[in-house]
């Protein structure tokens, strides 16, 4: 994926959030995780959210309910308070933490 494509997915990730309001966020378990953590800023948030969305499509998993979801959440934040910003990265360091 090149940069402008990230980016442009990052601006409208962040949008997305921004419009929706944190209350839909909370809706999902990355959401609920993060909701008191306030290492991570609304482009940072899109981008973890991106790649949680992304890591959630690759398993097939549509229950955002199901434990694993939250399992790949806490990857994906784990990874994030690591330096990783990249969504594709992040999903893909998730998917191999989970050993898929």
């Amino acid at each position: 994926m090149s940069n402008l494509v990230h980016d442009e997915q990052v601006k409208l990730a962040a949008t997305f959030w921004n419009n929706l309001g944190i209350a839909a966020l909370l809706d999902v378990p990355i959401g609920t995780i993060l909701k008191n953590d306030h290492s991570f800023g609304p482009e940072d948030i899109a981008s973890l959210t991106a790649a949680f969305e992304a890591a959630l499509t690759s398993l097939g998993l549509t229950d955002r309910k199901d434990p694993l979801a939250a399992t790949v959440a806490k990857a994906i934040i784990e990874l994030a308070k690591d330096g990783e910003r990249d969504p594709e990265r992040l999903r893909d360091g998730a998917l191999r933490i989970l050993g898929k």
